[in-house]
């Protein structure tokens, strides 16, 4: 299964490849590569018309785990699960 798996993400890479041609002229995105929550959130929550209220939802969500985690209040792409 995971040989299956492996051909498919290959194949996926090249085809977007082929679609967005020259990987230098590709936007890096900050994202928050520590966080699978996050990700989803700024994923679902920037799909809408204005990316503040995506960033608004993060930063409570943050608000909302910061105890759990100690981490103090920060910029809003600093990862925290």
């Amino acid at each position: 299964m995971t040989t299956d798996f492996t051909a498919e993400a290959e194949r996926l890479t090249e085809v977007c490849r082929g679609i967005f041609e020259d990987e230098s002229k590709w936007i890096a995105a900050d994202g928050y590569p520590h966080s699978l929550a996050l990700c989803i959130i700024d994923s679902i929550f920037s799909t809408g018309s204005h990316y503040n209220s995506g960033i608004n939802v993060v930063t409570e969500y943050r608000a909302h785990r910061r105890p759990a985690t100690g981490l103090r209040r920060s910029d809003p792409r600093r990862s925290m699960t």
